[in-house]
């Protein structure tokens, strides 16, 4: 479990914590060992860093060591331990620890005990992967990965109604959140919408029909419809059409109906 001993210089007192083993007192680096101490019969292993600053990761001491081959360390407070933060094409990891954010590949020293949370960012083009771990305590080291960043697809697809018999449906691609309608008859009245939806999901793109007379013959006018929304409507019997467009850019536009139920 380790113990604490206190160092005081002037009025101040510093703590420091001892490890069981060298491996609790954090990550190896060029910079970074351990000193042993025999304590009541056993073995106890403190922190030590080239680095004599006072803002060292794993809080600054007055307590100094010399090796045999002349380097000077600082006994820290604390262990220190990396998080090693890795490069992904499309997509950004983000940690955050003590008040701080910290965006794309490094490798960041923290004291034992930090909490700390990773995250991941992209464009507006690519889906964030998955992290290995996302949050913790620091009493080791960590390895962050992550799954490869998904291109957000793109496009658009025309539909054209000639009667009430016309029955479609549109698939929503992965990774898309919000499509855009537009009513695209000749002359006719054109609405556009943009709409939540649910990816993988299959929405049925109907025609409706308003029954007239004209010379003495009933005709329709035809409406086409997005999951029971009409999009595009004409005056007389004619063809009525529309297109739907996705893209990452347009998952960021406001939207006029929800349909994810």
């Amino acid at each position: 479990m380790g113990r604490i001993i206190k160092v005081k210089k002037g009025d101040t007192t510093y703590s420091i914590k001892l490890y069981d083993t060298e491996a609790e007192t954090g990550t190896s680096g060029a910079i970074y060992g351990t000193l042993k101490l025999r304590i009541d019969g056993a073995n106890h292993y403190a922190r030590i860093t080239q680095s004599l600053a006072s803002d060292t990761v794993g809080g600054a001491t007055p307590l100094r060591y010399k090796s045999a081959s002349g380097n000077v360390y600082q006994v820290t407070q604390k262990g220190e331990f990396a998080i090693i933060v890795p490069a992904s094409s499309g997509q950004t990891v983000c940690v955050s620890a003590n008040g701080q954010t910290y965006k794309g590949a490094n490798t960041l020293w923290f004291a034992d005990g930090t909490p700390w949370n990773a995250w991941v960012e992209t464009d507006v083009n690519h889906a964030a992967g998955t992290l290995n771990v996302t949050s913790g305590t620091l009493s080791g080291g960590v390895h962050l990965s992550v799954t490869p960043a998904a291109v957000i697809p793109s496009g658009s697809s025309s539909y054209t109604a000639e009667n009430t018999a016309y029955n479609e449906t549109f698939t929503v691609p992965s990774y898309i959140n919000v499509i855009h309608l537009q009513g695209t008859t000749n002359d006719g009245t054109n609405n556009a919408y943009n709409i939540l939806v649910t990816p993988g999901k299959s929405y049925p793109i109907t025609c409706h029909g308003d029954r007239y007379k004209s010379g003495g013959v009933y005709k329709y006018k035809y409406t086409i419809c997005f999951n029971g929304l009409d999009v595009s409507k004409y005056s007389y019997s004619k063809p009525v059409s529309m297109t739907i467009s996705w893209s990452g850019t347009i998952n960021t536009w406001p939207t006029d109906h929800d349909f994810r139920q």
